[in-house]
């Protein structure tokens, strides 16, 4: 499947927790910055996302909602 192809090739094996919840924290940071400083009109502008047309304000949402949906599933199967 598309979304098993980064897990299946990632190694994080000589990571530790603390190290891959900083990289989390400076992506997030640096995604928050661009979205926080994206004119309306940028905004707005699209892409095709695997096979859907998508504007950079939904990718935002997007990105939102997948962190979201893995907190739920480290809440599920983990905590």
């Amino acid at each position: 499947m598309q979304k098993e192809l980064y897990a299946g090739n990632v190694d994080v094996s000589n990571r530790t927790m603390e190290d891959l919840v900083s990289e989390f924290k400076v992506v997030r940071n640096g995604t928050r910055f661009l979205f926080e400083n994206m004119t309306e009109e940028q905004s707005k502008r699209s892409c095709n996302v695997v096979t859907h047309s998508m504007s950079a304000r939904a990718i935002g949402y997007f990105i939102i909602g997948h962190v979201l949906h893995h907190i739920g599933v480290i809440k599920a199967r983990y905590l």
